[in-house]
């Protein structure tokens, strides 16, 4: 049985020993829950209501939409985890939908769900760097690479640029 996590029974007030606390429940009884049960021969029986009474659902805690995971999937094909939660707290100031709460970890899960490996390109690691510096893509970071000139990796170069290096070497030096 599952119900609805902005509903509880009232508690007594606090005592002088009792620790205060903030409590998320707004109302003591709401409509909305879900009673699952798993039969011996393998049947599932589902009831349940999804209204809420007495109070909102909190968009922090709502699952995102098969559309918002197709969404967020697009945007991991093409920018980084920050960029895409700075992008989605911009777009909603208010925070009043669940794409405006999402974390890292929800793109991760992402990212594990659709079996997605940003930077991938070949299943060799050195060929897949050497793709990725042809494609010159200046957001990317690689600036030098030279392969291996035997299979032992001895020659392998790579240099990679970070801004937020630069970044730290002109304000640090001022």
């Amino acid at each position: 049985k599952f119900s609805c996590n902005r509903a509880a029974a009232i508690k007594r007030p606090p005592t002088a020993t009792d620790r205060v606390r903030g409590s998320k429940k707004d109302v003591q009884y709401c409509t909305c829950h879900l009673v699952v049960r798993i039969h011996a021969d393998g049947k599932v029986n589902v009831e349940g209501c999804s209204g809420h009474a007495g109070h909102e659902p909190d968009p922090a805690l709502l699952l995102l939409s098969a559309q918002q995971n197709f969404y967020l999937r697009a945007l991991l094909e093409e920018y980084s985890m920050d960029y895409i939660i700075k992008k989605l707290r911009k777009e909603d100031p208010t925070r009043s939908t669940n794409l405006s709460f999402v974390v890292e970890k929800d793109l991760t899960n992402i990212l594990a769900q659709f079996n997605m490996r940003p930077g991938w390109r070949h299943d060799d690691d050195v060929a897949s760097v050497q793709l990725r510096c042809e494609e010159n893509d200046p957001d990317d970071g690689t600036r030098v690479f030279e392969p291996p000139q035997n299979p032992n990796g001895a020659g392998f170069l790579m240099g990679i640029y970070d801004l937020r290096v630069s970044m730290i070497l002109i304000y640090a030096s001022t």
